[in-house]
């Protein structure tokens, strides 16, 4: 297994913990999964959990999220690829791949995407599917959007765009 660094934590014995992640000092981790999912080994897509971080059974912690000091993930909850959470929060809901939580509001972790997808154009599109999601109530309309979507990009030549498309896909399946 590749880097895995964990500070003075308690560490759940059946917590899983992928390669590439960081935890840091004061932290609380439950019977949790952290690091998985389908963002490539770079080192901006660690998984980053910082100081004082607290982390409920059940909870899964995919690949290159980031976790500021002192937040909160509630039980049962998906912090998807990308995501960035920031310190202090509480969080008792899933959070897309790619997004981000100020302790207020959801938006988009643009500099995650960006690094991601690697162009302006390609990012404009997955902030649009990405606000989109949410906006749409039910699972019906949900893949509804996903299926339009992946048609209207599926001639691009934008690999990591369809990537992208296809993680935040796949995470709300």
């Amino acid at each position: 297994m590749e880097t895995v660094e964990i500070g003075a934590s308690n560490v759940s014995a059946f917590a899983e913990i992928n390669e590439f992640c960081y935890i840091g000092d004061k932290c609380k981790i439950g019977d949790a999964k952290i690091g998985y999912g389908y963002l490539p080994h770079r080192t901006e897509f660690d998984t980053v959990i910082q100081d004082g971080v607290t982390i409920h059974d059940n909870a899964l912690i995919l690949k290159g999220a980031q976790i500021c000091e002192n937040s909160v993930i509630a039980e049962n909850v998906k912090i998807g690829e990308g995501a960035y959470i920031a310190p202090n929060s509480l969080i008792k809901a899933h959070v897309l791949p790619f997004e981000s939580f100020d302790g207020k509001t959801l938006g988009v972790h643009k500099r995650a995407l960006i690094d991601f997808v690697g162009m302006e154009k390609g990012f404009e599109v997955v902030e649009k599917f990405i606000r989109d999601l949410r906006k749409a109530k039910t699972p019906e309309a949900r893949k509804k959007l996903v299926q339009q979507v992946c048609a209207e990009n599926s001639q691009h030549k934008n690999y990591p765009l369809q990537e992208a498309i296809g993680i935040i896909s796949m995470f709300i399946e």
